[in-house]
C-alpha cells in the first residue's frame, strides 16, 4: 500500500509538473462545472426532440445519476476516508504548481468531478449508441480528471475512484430507465423498448462540446 500511495504521489506531481500558462488557463476553464451546461442541456434537448413525452425517463435518469455519483462522492466518501487533496497535503502543497490560488476543499478522495462526468458519460453512452458520440464523451471525462490532476487538487487515484464510482452511478441509472420503460409498457399496452436516435439529432451535443472545446482554446490564449 505504501509503494501504491508513493507511485499516486509521484505521478500526481509529474502531472502537475507539466504545465505552461496557455494550459494553465484552459485546464483552469476546462474544470468548471458551469461551463458544461451547454452540453448538458444539448442532451435534454434531443430527448425531448424526439421522445416528447417519454423524455422525462431520460431526464430522471440522468439527474439520478447525477444526484448519486455527487452526493456519496462528496458527502460520504470523502469525509470518510478524510484524505487531503495533495493541493493540502503537508507533503505536497508548497511544490505543487497552484493556479488561481484555486486548492478545493480539504478532502479529495473520490473526485467528484471525476466520479460525475464518468457517470453522465456511460450513462450518455449506453443510452445514445453512436461511436462519435461515445468518443466524444470519453474525451470529455477524460480530461476532465486530467485537469483535476493538472490543477493540483486530486491525486490520480482520486480520480480512478471517482470513475468507478460514476460507473457504478451509471448503471444504477441506467437499470432505472429501463425499468421505467418496462413499468410503461405494462401500463400502456406498447412493446417499448430504448429507442435508437436520429443521427441529426446525435451530433448536436457533438458539435456543442467541439464547440465549447474551441471557445476555450481561443480564450486561453
Amino acid at each position: 500500500m505504501t509503494q501504491i500511495n508513493e507511485l499516486d504521489h509521484n505521478l500526481t506531481f509529474l502531472i502537475n509538473s507539466w504545465h505552461a500558462p496557455f494550459w494553465d488557463n484552459f485546464f483552469f476553464d476546462y474544470s468548471k462545472v458551469w461551463v458544461w451546461f451547454p452540453l448538458y442541456i444539448s442532451y435534454i434537448y434531443i430527448f425531448i426532440r424526439q421522445e416528447k413525452k417519454q423524455a422525462w425517463m431520460f431526464i430522471v435518469s440522468m439527474i439520478l445519476c447525477f444526484l448519486i455519483a455527487n452526493h456519496v462522492s462528496a458527502d460520504i466518501i470523502k469525509p470518510l476516508v478524510a484524505r487531503f487533496r495533495p493541493s493540502h497535503d503537508p507533503l505536497l502543497q508548497n511544490s505543487l504548481h497552484i493556479i488561481n490560488n484555486y486548492r478545493g476543499g480539504n478532502y479529495g478522495f473520490v473526485s467528484s468531478h471525476a466520479a460525475n462526468t464518468t457517470g453522465l458519460a456511460i450513462l450518455l453512452s449506453l443510452i445514445i449508441r453512436n461511436r462519435l458520440n461515445t468518443i466524444m464523451l470519453i474525451c470529455w471525462t477524460l480530461l476532465t480528471s486530467y485537469s483535476r490532476i493538472y490543477l493540483g487538487v486530486h491525486f490520480l487515484g482520486d480520480t480512478l475512484g471517482g470513475m468507478f464510482l460514476g460507473s457504478i452511478a451509471a448503471l444504477i441509472a441506467y437499470s432505472l430507465l429501463k425499468y421505467l420503460y418496462k413499468r410503461y409498457a405494462q401500463t400502456s399496452g406498447d412493446v417499448m423498448q430504448i429507442p435508437s436516435f436520429s443521427e441529426k439529432h446525435i451530433y448536436v451535443p457533438v458539435w456543442v462540446y467541439v464547440a465549447t472545446f474551441a471557445v476555450m482554446l481561443i480564450v486561453s490564449v
